[in-house]
């Protein structure tokens, strides 16, 4: 919409003619590959004999199936074998998109075993810099899905990664990116970097702002508006070398069955954790239902951790998926808020 109107009043923006390549996921990886840049085969289908027959020609064992137009990993699935891709077709040509909308047509992908990265891009007239780098951990659920566990930051770039960034600005430039923020999904194997998708957006996960300013220094909005407003603090910021000023994790909760919660114990257990920021559960939620975890959208609530010292929010997180794996009551109880005895000292 954006990218609309821009175009209809004559303001800075992104070309309208590239809107397909910075939208479908089908699209972009077609423009990479006219770009001479790596890529992943894959096919959009319009029913599963189209599906089978496209698997079966490209000798794939292990495939991915996603909607071309969607967010938030919703109706994205893994599928082992032919078994598993048919049984899995049948499901999602029979349900609706993150937006509502009934799924006509998916695209079918080759696999990518790998590290999964995010990165953040600005744009001013076609020059891009790097905001943050995050690294995903996913687990596959037995359905196929891949549901977040954390996302973390990489504050000092090893040469795959500072690879990865370069191929990046590749992508944004493949796509026609002019302006602005571009939220990139990525993966590093064997091979090198390779796209998943991207958004013309700034990171998700409703971080707060101060969790960020903390991070990076700068919130991404802000990047933004230098890219299209204040060019010189963008040069600026251009001229620096990639630091962030302390570490950062999401976590994300994953709810093993679909449930009613009244209240959570972790929200008052979490600010205890020294890298603890904020969280996004609720002592009290009344009467509320949970869907089993399947996307992010399913995450139940999320804990926000920053801190200098990288080793202390790896035993923060340890902690808590101890407590996600052996005591998820008290991530989600069917009862009224749990008090807990305060320690003396912080977990």
């Amino acid at each position: 919409m954006t990218t609309q109107l821009s175009h209809e009043l004559g303001l800075l923006g992104n070309p309208i003619e590239n809107l397909p390549a910075m939208t479908r996921t089908d699209k972009m990886q077609e423009r990479i590959a006219e770009y001479g840049l790596r890529s992943i085969r894959g096919h959009v289908v319009y029913s599963s004999e189209e599906a089978l027959e496209f698997y079966d020609s490209e000798g794939f064992k292990e495939v991915v199936l996603k909607p071309t137009y969607s967010s938030g990993s919703a109706n994205v699935r893994i599928c082992n074998d032919r078994d598993d891709l048919i049984e899995t077709l049948n499901l999602l040509f029979h349900d609706v998109n993150r937006f509502g909308d009934q799924i006509t047509e998916l695209l079918v992908q080759e696999y990518i075993s790998g590290e999964e990265y995010i990165v953040n891009t600005v744009s001013h007239k076609g020059i891009h810099r790097v905001t943050t780098v995050w690294k995903y951990n996913k687990i596959k659920t037995s359905e196929g899905a891949m549901v977040y566990d954390s996302c973390r930051t990489v504050n000092e770039l090893d040469l795959g990664e500072a690879e990865m960034v370069e191929y990046a600005y590749q992508v944004a430039d493949a796509l026609g990116i002019q302006y602005g923020e571009v939220h990139g999904e990525y993966m590093i194997d064997d091979k090198g970097p390779v796209l998943i998708e991207v958004n013309c957006r700034p990171m998700g996960g409703n971080m707060p702002a101060d969790f960020v300013d903390k991070i990076s220094g700068q919130h991404e909005t802000d990047s933004i508006l230098d890219s299209y407003l204040k060019p010189e603090r963008f040069e600026e910021n251009l001229k620096r070398k990639y630091e962030l000023y302390a570490h950062g994790t999401l976590k994300f909760f994953i709810v093993p069955s679909d449930m009613i919660a009244r209240s959570s114990p972790m929200a008052e257990m979490s600010n205890r954790l020294k890298a603890y920021h904020s969280t996004s559960l609720s002592p009290n939620y009344g009467a509320k239902f949970f869907r089993k975890t399947k996307d992010v959208g399913t995450s139940d609530g999320t804990v926000f951790f920053v801190h200098e010292d990288a080793a202390e929010l790896d035993k923060n997180l340890k902690f808590l998926r101890a407590v996600e794996k052996n005591a998820f009551s008290l991530i989600l109880s069917e009862d009224e808020t749990e008090v807990l005895e305060k320690d003396d000292e912080d977990t």
